[in-house]
């Protein structure tokens, strides 16, 4: 199964305002969590190239899903219900709706088999 972005935001902030917004698309990995929920994440090869970037900066190297390569390549954490519904719907197309400053996030994602 692959998951591609069709149309997802990937908003950051804090509890008053909204700091940065980036568009995504492309094609994404599914991390199953020990607790049932699960991350959707960029390719594998976009950490191989951040830690490409911090060793020629000479900073260190980050480990993968580490709290600092989630918060890079991670896109949206997925709920318990939601995992659910990613794999025993059949649909080509998933939806994943966040609320958050004052407006409504629908993510939208393209199922392939």
């Amino acid at each position: 199964m692959k998951i591609y972005c069709i149309d997802v935001t990937k908003v950051s902030g804090n509890k008053d305002e909204i700091l940065s917004e980036e568009k995504i698309t492309g094609e994404l990995e599914f991390v199953p969590m020990p607790d049932g929920t699960g991350l959707l994440m960029r390719p594998i090869n976009y950490l191989i190239k951040q830690n490409e970037l911090a060793r020629k900066e000479g900073a260190m190297k980050i480990p993968p899903l580490s709290k600092l390569d989630i918060s890079k390549r991670g896109v949206l954490t997925l709920t318990k219900k939601e995992c659910k519904n990613l794999f025993v719907s059949r649909k080509t197309e998933f939806v994943v709706t966040r609320k958050g400053w004052g407006k409504t996030w629908n993510h939208k994602f393209k199922i392939t088999s």
